[in-house]
């Protein structure tokens, strides 16, 4: 070896032999990186596909979505409410048994003393006024009597057969009533009751259709009894315009003088 190197061909070539070796160094340190690069990329695991750049859902992400769709279902079960279990049972009053009571009251031994006495009858129509019941009809009698209305209009209602008679005297001293029905200044346009008629359920209407300053008083007369009870219950409707209604109840009986009602002024 050393007689190589120092031969006249290694002289001569040293320099070529330099290129040699450095040219096969450099492929066998090409090849041993390459070699080490080969082994590196063939032993890496590979990657899955991302699913925004897949084409197709891969088989994973199909049981991904049945597990999520699972869970959903789950989730929707369990905040669903659940049945009420309650047993209460409405019961109506009467199937309600109230307790006995485990006392006896006796009626000696109450201070002060008590005496029982048997319960008396009682009389309810004889207790109770209904004739504001059958007094509060004055539109019916007097719509189905076809009464007409003016400035002043003055109605008579009862409820018997008896024959009662409404009075009214107006400004110019003139009296309306059954013998003097149309005066000049007014008119009584209702009278029941009176000779062969009878109802149960008779009204009396008269009225001035023109405003006229003064005084006008209203009486009521009781003209003869025809089986009716007296005294006999009434009730005197007085409506003016511009004015609010005014209501008057009174009793007379056959006999007795005309009594004054009430009077308006119209100034």
């Amino acid at each position: 070896m050393r007689d190589f190197l120092r031969s006249e061909f290694f002289i001569q070539n040293q320099g070529r032999m330099r290129v040699i070796t450095s040219f096969l160094l450099s492929v066998c340190l090409t090849c041993l990186i390459l070699g080490f690069l080969w082994d590196f990329v063939a032993n890496r695991p590979l990657k899955k596909p991302s699913a925004e750049f897949s084409s197709s859902p891969s088989s994973d992400q199909g049981i991904i979505k049945k597990e999520n769709i699972v869970r959903l279902i789950m989730r929707q079960r369990n905040s669903t409410p659940k049945k009420s279990t309650s047993t209460f049972q409405a019961k109506a009053i009467s199937d309600i048994v109230a307790p006995e009571p485990d006392f006896k009251l006796k009626v000696a031994e109450l201070n002060p003393p008590v005496t029982p006495t048997e319960a008396k009858g009682f009389n309810l129509r004889g207790n109770l006024d209904f004739s504001v019941f059958k007094m509060g009809n004055f539109s019916t009698r007097l719509s189905r009597a076809g009464a007409k209305q003016g400035f002043i209009t003055v109605s008579l209602l009862w409820d018997n057969y008896n024959d009662l008679d409404l009075h009214c005297i107006g400004p110019n001293r003139e009296e309306i009533f059954y013998s003097n029905r149309k005066g000049k200044i007014g008119e009584l346009d209702v009278d029941m009751n009176a000779a062969h008629e009878r109802s149960r359920e008779p009204v009396e209407n008269l009225y001035f259709p023109r405003r006229i300053s003064g005084r006008y008083q209203v009486c009521v007369n009781h003209y003869s009894n025809k089986g009716g009870k007296d005294p006999t219950s009434f009730t005197v409707l007085i409506r003016v315009e511009g004015r609010r209604e005014m209501r008057l109840k009174g009793q007379i009986s056959s006999g007795q003088p005309k009594q004054e009602i009430y009077a308006v002024n119209i100034r």
